[in-house]
């Protein structure tokens, strides 16, 4: 175990991945600052993560990277002037590039994934086939196991927003009582779901007298606006980045989404919600909703969600909001 009766340490956790990989890494900010109330909590984030974390009240500082070699090299200069105590990368499979940077990062201890015959990090992750059943809040906080931190299944991500923002969300959805967020956006094709489907369960959450409110990436704005011609009633907002997202959320009643980060920010603020998801075992292991009262159905294909039916989806919604 590494030695962690110091005092007051200087951690960095790296976490250079998509915003959902950012989401997910939020809850070892609690258990770290618990462990250890005197720590400085630094933590190394893509351009993508950035805004999840801007206003969170654990971190000192946050230090972006960028992809390429002139953005490795100027983040190893940039972390050997921070002099970590420790280094964590709780990422449970090999990377060049995590590697690279823990090795030249000057960090006394590093803790992360040791690929076959190396010892970048002074302390190694269990394997992602070991975490193979486990959720990614799970396997991110056993990265934490040889500091003494407890791995607690109950800890949920953690958000926060500016007053900005908030403002900004709550005038667009002021009157509202019982919001559905209907999230019609997908990162990967293969996650992506009929626009008929979409229209009944707007359809649906309309009869069931809630308050819809279509979430959608830039990419989608079209399709959003065409849901608005056919539902006056709906809210379709522009969100500038991931925190209008995370505000629309948190004032939700019901979350109906594809698997993305939207069912992550679900869970953070135990929001009941109905997911959809690929077959894929490990991708469910990994990346399932966390909240109470959750609804999953999982397509018969590895690579599309379009063979699950809108009844299937309606009769998820019916049978949560009946609770």
């Amino acid at each position: 175990m590494i030695d962690s009766q110091r005092g007051q340490m200087k951690i960095l956790i790296v976490q250079i991945g998509r915003i959902g990989d950012m989401i997910l890494t939020t809850p070892m900010f609690g258990a770290l600052k618990e462990r250890f109330p005197g720590s400085e909590l630094h933590v190394l984030t893509s351009p993508k993560g950035f805004p999840v974390i801007r206003m969170n009240p654990h971190l000192s500082k946050i230090i972006l990277h960028r992809k390429g070699i002139a953005g490795m090299l100027g983040t190893v200069l940039t972390v050997r002037k921070e002099r970590y105590d420790v280094w964590i990368d709780p990422k449970d499979h090999g990377s060049s590039e995590s590697s690279f940077l823990a090795r030249y990062s000057g960090a006394k201890e590093k803790i992360g994934f040791n690929k076959a015959g190396k010892h970048v990090f002074t302390a190694a992750v269990p394997s992602e086939q070991e975490n193979y059943s486990l959720h990614a809040v799970e396997r991110n906080l056993l990265s934490l196991a040889s500091l003494g931190c407890a791995v607690n299944n109950a800890r949920r991500p953690e958000l926060f927003v500016s007053a900005e923002v908030e403002i900004r969300t709550a005038s667009i959805v002021q009157g509202k009582r019982k919001i559905a967020v209907v999230n019609i956006s997908a990162g990967q094709a293969t996650r992506r779901w009929s626009t008929e489907g979409w229209s009944r369960v707007i359809e649906r959450c309309l009869q069931r007298n809630f308050d819809v409110a279509v979430a959608f990436q830039p990419a989608d704005e079209r399709q959003a606006r065409e849901f608005k011609q056919r539902f006056p009633d709906i809210i379709v907002a522009d969100s500038p980045s991931i925190e209008y997202a995370v505000a629309l959320v948190k004032r939700a009643s019901l979350v109906v989404s594809v698997d993305t980060s939207i069912v992550h920010i679900a869970s953070a603020f135990d929001i009941p919600i109905v997911a959809l998801y690929p077959d894929v075992e490990w991708n469910l292991n990994k990346f399932k909703p966390l909240s109470t009262r959750q609804s999953v159905i999982v397509s018969s294909s590895p690579v599309s969600l379009l063979d699950i039916s809108p009844d299937a989806v309606l009769s998820r919604i019916d049978g949560l909001t009946a609770q």
